[in-house]
């Protein structure tokens, strides 16, 4: 039995995420409102090494709700990417990065930008 822990970055509205997706790699978000009575409208923005913009999507979190989906998931067009993907919200919400490779799932840290 194995256990990986990454330090919550705190309340964050703007967050970079290195991400990759390939046939052995994918990498996912899980991530929380932090709220107690509101929603939260989340743009996630998909972007290449060079920082060409590939994709983007809106997601929303209930009050004190969470997701955690893959890359695949959010954005099935991109089957291969080595880049970021940027987290931008009106209210604070809490991420970690999902790195999975074959069988092995672990996290990574978030680059935080400040409130």
């Amino acid at each position: 039995m194995t256990q990986a822990a990454v330090e919550s970055p705190g309340p964050v509205r703007v967050v970079d995420l290195f991400v990759e997706r390939g046939s052995e790699t994918n990498t996912g978000i899980a991530i929380s409102n932090l709220s107690e009575t509101g929603t939260l409208l989340v743009r996630l923005t998909l972007k290449d090494g060079s920082g060409n913009e590939r994709a983007t999507k809106d997601i929303t979190i209930v009050a004190r709700g969470h997701l955690a989906l893959f890359i695949s998931d959010l954005f099935p067009e991109v089957t291969t990417i080595l880049g970021t993907l940027t987290l931008n919200a009106a209210g604070a919400f809490s991420v970690v990065t999902l790195q999975q490779t074959g069988l092995i799932l672990g996290t990574l840290p978030p680059l935080t930008r400040p409130l």
